[in-house]
């Protein structure tokens, strides 16, 4: 973990040049997600996106949907804090499924 709460994993996954399917899974409590790495950061192929128990702050989505090739995005069990909202114009251009809950 770094100083401010995030995990180190963000600083390397653009190597991960071949993964498609990305879930982050948060089993402390106490733990919230504060940020998502600017999308260049991202895996290229990146096509599946899970966030469970990460209690990120709907603000911080806008990254997730300037993902060019990400086609399914799945929001469980706390994955986000505040209200769903459309994110900016032009976002999520290839996402077809959206799934929220459990």
């Amino acid at each position: 973990m770094a100083a401010n709460g995030q995990s180190s994993l963000f600083a390397t996954l653009f190597r991960l040049e071949e993964l498609e399917n990305l879930k982050l899974l948060n089993d402390d409590v106490a733990f919230k997600l504060h940020d998502l790495p600017p999308e260049n950061l991202f895996p290229i192929k990146l096509t599946r996106f899970t966030l469970l128990n990460t209690s990120l702050d709907w603000r911080k989505m806008s990254t997730l949907g300037k993902l060019e090739n990400l086609e399914v995005l799945k929001l469980k069990d706390n994955a986000h804090q505040g209200e769903l909202r459309v994110t900016e114009d032009g976002g999520f251009r290839n996402l077809k499924i959206r799934l929220y809950g459990s």
